[in-house]
């Protein structure tokens, strides 16, 4: 499962996706219960424009700010 955590800028590695850290959770099985953190934001697994191959093309520091909140579950319904 991937999930969309937003942080301060400057706390990215890749400067094209400045602000943009998404956490992988390894599970042993798709019916393993895990706690999410409180700082994690919504799931996006199945979200392209999170897929690396995407970021390449349309990187997060030209995403509008809408797409962003959108994206950070801050504007409209969280995608899970």
């Amino acid at each position: 499962m991937r999930f969309h955590v937003v942080i301060s800028p400057g706390k990215s590695i890749a400067r094209e996706n400045d602000g943009l850290i998404i956490a992988e959770i390894e599970l042993r099985d798709v019916n393993q219960h895990f706690e999410l953190p409180s700082w994690i934001g919504p799931e996006v697994t199945a979200q392209r424009q999170y897929y690396n191959s995407f970021l390449v093309h349309q990187p997060f520091r030209i995403w509008s700010l809408h797409d962003k909140m959108a994206a950070a579950g801050t504007c409209g319904p969280r995608q899970y």
